[in-house]
């Protein structure tokens, strides 16, 4: 599991390239779902999917280097500018959830 149970879950599915559906899970288990032809969130949801894997790989593979790869202004941008998961930084989300995988 990636977020906190105290978080919302997500699920963003890009269908096909004309139709998105995007899903929360509340906390206390409320359900709520769009399912849209919008172009804009159609392309947004994609681009997501897309960077996530991309960033996953790039993580993945980099393994205990990626941080020696980083100077001081990137690793500050991922490690301190970004909390989005529950108070984690960008880059230690990523690299915890790369390693669970392995």
């Amino acid at each position: 599991m990636l977020a906190p149970k105290a978080a919302p879950r997500w699920l963003v599915l890009g269908v096909d390239d004309d139709h998105l559906l995007a899903g929360q899970v509340s906390p206390d288990g409320e359900e709520s779902a769009v399912f849209t032809k919008l172009g804009v969130l159609v392309a947004l949801g994609k681009q997501y999917g897309q960077n996530t894997i991309a960033a996953a790989e790039i993580v993945r593979s980099s393994g205990s280097r990626l941080r020696q790869g980083l100077d001081p202004q990137a690793l500050e941008a991922l490690e301190e500018s970004w909390s989005g998961i529950g108070g984690v930084a960008w880059l230690e989300h990523f690299s915890t959830a790369v390693q669970r995988e392995r």
